[in-house]
């Protein structure tokens, strides 16, 4: 009940929490110490937890703004570039990323054949892991179809380092549980003991890798900003500094909007809307028919996926408000 509780509170917080729950419950059926009528009943009460504050707030989603989880579009990147795209991740983690890199796809896939060959093996033969290691390399192969699978039939940005972020830890674990176990299985002593001196010279290569890649990290931040809002793009906005001192565009009773309305709640507190995307063609005819709207524009704030300037004048009238060095503040009214 504790780890359901942990897992209500993750699923809640992010919807990719599902593979939390997913994990569990692929956990409890592979158990070879339950029968199945404790497993069904340990199933039961994990979901039925699991799944508790999330149900909750799309319920309430639904009563509010009568959608589950908002407008959500259909895939269109292919199962194969999406695996591409997972093994550029894992060239990017491995050491001498510069040796797998030409082959990002074959990366990906044979690691993922690789770790379902081995977990399938190991269960069918009643090998079992001790409780990390299973849980490790559950969620690994869970988390991995899930962003493989939702990728491709749901429209999101591209497999990258932060989607695949939270199961780097877990798949460190895999890894080094699997290999310690085809260790176990050499009888030669010097043959093993020459493929540890091997994998701590790989170990060290990686870390030097890793150590590289921060520091040049850490020089770019003491340049320009930690990444994020915290960059100087956002900190130093003219844009934003005149919006923490004069709040009166939000309380002049019309609906802001923003191609960065995140950033504007960010510093402000203040809530508004952000552009509708342009593939959701019911919710732009929505905003080009406004009777009268504000609109915050930030000229460094890139979204492909947003309106630009430009096409919103097609079918606004925007007067302007106010000019920064960093963007505007428009009055609109339709055509």
């Amino acid at each position: 009940m504790i780890v359901a509780l942990i897992t209500a509170v993750s699923f809640e917080t992010r919807l990719v929490g599902v593979t939390l729950m997913m994990t569990g419950g692929l956990l409890l059926m592979m158990s070879s110490t339950l029968q199945l009528q404790r497993k069904l009943k340990h199933f039961i009460i994990y979901g039925g937890i699991a799944c508790s504050l999330i149900s909750i707030n799309l319920i309430r989603n639904y009563w509010v703004a009568t959608s589950l989880t908002g407008a959500r579009q259909k895939g269109e990147t292919p199962l194969v570039e999406n695996i591409q795209y997972y093994g550029t991740v894992l060239s990017d983690w491995l050491p001498l990323a510069s040796l797998t890199k030409g082959h990002p796809f074959w990366l990906g896939f044979i690691f993922l054949v690789s770790i379902l060959t081995i977990f399938i093996f190991r269960h069918t033969k009643k090998m079992e892991h001790n409780a990390i290691e299973k849980i490790a390399a559950t969620f690994t192969l869970v988390y991995s179809l899930f962003m493989l699978l939702s990728a491709t039939f749901s429209k999101y940005e591209t497999i990258n380092n932060r989607l695949l972020a939270p199961f780097f830890i877990p798949c460190l674990f895999t890894l080094s549980f699997y290999i310690i176990s085809w260790l176990k299985l050499i009888k030669k002593q010097t043959v093993r003991g020459g493929l540890v001196f091997f994998i701590f010279i790989i170990g060290g290569l990686t870390l030097h890798q890793y150590y590289k890649i921060d520091k040049d990290m850490l020089q770019d931040n003491k340049e320009g900003g930690i990444g994020g809002y915290n960059d100087d793009d956002w900190v130093f906005s003219d844009v934003l500094a005149f919006l923490k001192k004069d709040r009166t565009i939000f309380k002049k009773g019309l609906p802001v909007y923003s191609n960065a309305s995140h950033a504007v709640y960010f510093f402000t507190g203040e809530h508004l809307y952000i552009l509708p995307e342009k593939t959701h063609e019911k919710e732009m005819g929505k905003f080009n028919h406004l009777p009268q709207l504000l609109l915050i524009w930030f000229n460094n704030e890139d979204n492909p996926a947003l309106p630009t300037l430009d096409e919103i004048k097609q079918h606004q009238n925007l007067t302007l408000m106010k000019a920064f060095k960093d963007g505007f503040i428009y009055q609109s009214s339709p055509k």
